[in-house]
């Protein structure tokens, strides 16, 4: 770490030439989390107005930006649930797939759950209870066990145990 007493006079340009890509790179970050906010606040609104393609183009967008940085899979899992709002289940199974291998996803857990439901949804019963079972095994502590449980409890019964 270099001092700045051993700096020379003009110290102050130097300085604010070695921060300027600091200062760069937080303003580009505080942007796309407005952006990333704003897209938010049009999923939320969507719930009432149910205009959740809207909402989903503006999470695409986001996803594909070279700033998402960490929030890339954050755009991703949102953009599946506006496409699960508006009953597209296929459309939002894709969306928490590309989660799933997003690298650095905090996602997984969410979109793992989403996953079993939109087979459950799309009324594909045999990958429905392998992702629910899937869910039971990587996910025992998850506030989703109890849904997940009576899921596949209601798919084994109906398959007739199996």
């Amino acid at each position: 770490m270099v001092k700045l007493k051993h700096l020379p006079v003009y110290s102050g340009r130097c300085v604010l030439l070695l921060l300027m890509p600091l200062l760069v790179v937080s303003a580009g970050l505080a942007a796309f989390q407005d952006d990333y906010d704003r897209a938010f606040k049009k999923y939320q609104a969507s719930r009432s107005n149910s205009d959740y393609e809207s909402a989903a183009a503006a999470f695409a967008a986001l996803s594909a930006r070279s700033d998402a940085g960490s929030l890339r899979p954050n755009c991703i899992y949102w953009e599946g649930e506006c496409w699960y709002g508006a009953k597209e289940y296929l459309r939002a199974l894709m969306a928490f797939e590309r989660t799933l291998v997003t690298p650095q996803s905090n996602k997984e857990e969410d979109a793992r759950f989403k996953v079993a439901v939109c087979h459950v949804k799309l009324n594909w019963n045999d990958s429905a209870k392998v992702e629910l079972s899937r869910f039971l095994r990587d996910f025992p502590a998850s506030r989703h066990i109890a849904a997940v449980r009576r899921e596949l409890d209601r798919l084994t019964a109906e398959s007739g145990g199996r």
